[in-house]
């Protein structure tokens, strides 16, 4: 990053929030591959968070 740079950033935005996203995304979709394999991505990086928790319910649900 620039070192004027005067926009702060966030690490869960480059990181575990885009696949969480994603995840719902391909789940709405019904590419439950493709949902799976961004729910996994983001519960590498936040296995704690309510949504990544309530993401692996449904997918436990479903097998």
């Amino acid at each position: 990053a620039p070192e004027n740079e005067t926009a702060f950033t966030l690490t869960q935005y480059k990181t575990w929030y885009p696949h969480l996203q994603l995840c719902y995304c391909y789940y709405q979709l019904g590419d439950l591959e493709q949902a799976k394999i961004h729910y996994h991505a983001s519960s590498s990086h936040h296995p704690t968070h309510p949504s990544v928790l309530y993401n692996e319910k449904i997918f436990a649900e479903q097998t």
